[in-house]
């Protein structure tokens, strides 16, 4: 398992949990800012359209903020990528 891979199962997880929204997810938020400091998602590399659009297909569990701040991109620009 990737270390992406398993951000995203801890993340779709804890989603599941009654008080995500106001106490795990800005403790997990906090968590994942430390522990990618040093890796390259805390400096998103280029993502191209395609390559958007091919990792949001090959994981169907993913969150668009997932996405977002694997990519370095907006929602809003994430959706016109995937829609358009």
């Amino acid at each position: 398992m990737s270390f992406n891979d398993f951000i995203i199962a801890v993340s779709n997880r804890l989603a599941d949990e009654p008080d995500y929204d106001e106490v795990l997810l800005p403790q997990f938020e906090a968590l994942l800012n430390h522990l990618t400091q040093d890796t390259p998602m805390s400096n998103p590399r280029k993502w191209s359209d395609d390559d958007i659009r091919y990792y949001y297909d090959h994981n169907p569990n993913i969150l668009l903020r997932q996405l977002a701040r694997m990519t370095g991109k907006s929602i809003a620009k994430l959706k016109q990528i995937l829609m358009g």
